[in-house]
Formats: C-alpha cells, structure tokens, sequence
C-alpha cells in the first residue's frame, strides 16, 4: 500500500524545490544577460549585410531569425546574434521585420577580442530583465511563504 502520510514529503517540500529550480534559472539567466551586456559596452560598430530573415516556428512563433555577414579585416564572418537574448523576440521581430531587408547594410556591434562574434542591437531589453526580476521575486516569496509555514501547505 501507500505510505502513511507522515512519512510522505509534505506538498510545500515539493513546491519550494520546483520554485528553487525556477529562482537559480531566473537568477542564472539574468546574471548572464548583465555580464554580456557589461562586455558588450566595449565592442566597436562595424558594417554588415542581411543575408536574409526567417521566421522562427514552434513554441517562438512571431520571433524572427536575421543572418548577416561581415567583414572584418581580412576574415569575413557569418553571424545570427540579434540581442543580448540571443534572438529577436515577436516584439523585436516586428521591429525587425519592418527595418531590415535580405541585402541591406546595417550596423552591428563586434567583440574586438573576438572578431566574428557579433551582436545586432547590444541594447538593455527591459522587458526581459523585468520579467526575470519578478520572477526572482515571486519564486523567492513563495519558498519564504512556505517555509515561514513550516513547509507544508495543507
């Protein structure tokens, strides 16, 4: 038969260590978006061309995929980076869709340590920091919450 209920781990045991998972992925990610965004403030504008613009499908729908190329000295490099997300959301691919065509110039940001390692827009998204941090927030209140109430929720 089942265990007895004393000897099963209580419900808030199992909530606090699915929201403790979610708190260090929310942490982890947005440590990573500032780290790059703080390296980001040294690369240099340089010049490259769209070579074409996809629609992402699936779970991303409505985000898009830009590959450009560029030249850098004497090595040309490929590069897909839009954002310090690492692609363009639906909001940004709207935005995107909208400015960029398969050909055009346009300006991206390139690591001078690492020349075919590139970035679109090095611009801080908000939105996605926002949300992380309430993320951080809400996950970090509920395993308070629960453990304030002895790690039980019933």
């Amino acid at each position: 038969m089942g265990a007895s209920r004393e000897s099963r781990r209580p419900l808030g045991v199992t909530v606090a260590g699915v929201a403790a998972v979610i708190f260090v992925a929310c942490a982890y990610k947005l440590a990573v978006i500032s780290a790059d965004l703080i390296e980001m403030r040294d690369w240099v504008p340089t010049s490259a061309l769209v070579q074409n613009l996809d629609p992402t499908p699936g779970l991303m729908a409505g985000s898009l995929h830009i590959a450009y190329v560029y030249t850098n000295g004497q090595r040309t490099c490929k590069g897909s980076r839009v954002n310090v997300m690492e692609n363009a959301g639906a909001s940004d691919g709207d935005r995107f869709r909208v400015a960029f065509t398969q050909g055009k110039a346009i300006t991206i940001w390139v690591d001078p340590d690492e020349k075919c390692r590139a970035v679109i827009d090095r611009d801080v998204p908000w939105l996605a920091v926002i949300l992380l941090a309430a993320g951080i927030a809400v996950t970090a209140g509920a395993v308070l919450s629960i453990r304030k109430r002895g790690w039980k929720l019933m």
